[in-house]
């Protein structure tokens, strides 16, 4: 399931190529940085909250990573994210 999250960019990272672990073909990524923090809809003040987020685009393919510009900065861009992670053990405390 897929989630929209809209921000502004404040940060864009370089394009790295990153090598196969099993001697396959490499993939491309690049991070960028989206403040969604928000603001109060009645005053405008912006909340205490922060919500700043590190996302990281990846594929196999290149052209999307050369897409986003580095003067984009500063300007309102949303994103789709599709979430997923793998299973987590954590040691018991005490």
């Amino acid at each position: 399931m897929a989630n929209q999250i809209t921000g502004r960019i404040i940060e864009i990272g370089q394009t790295v190529q990153i090598p196969s672990k099993n001697g396959g073909s490499s993939f491309t990524k690049r991070e960028f940085i989206l403040d969604a923090t928000t603001y109060d809809p009645y005053t405008g003040e912006r909340s205490e909250y922060e919500n700043v987020i590190p996302l990281e685009l990846q594929n196999r393919c290149a052209w999307w990573c050369i897409a986003i510009p580095t003067n984009n900065i500063g300007t309102t861009a949303s994103a789709t994210v599709d979430l997923s992670a793998t299973a987590t053990e954590f040691p018991a405390s005490g």
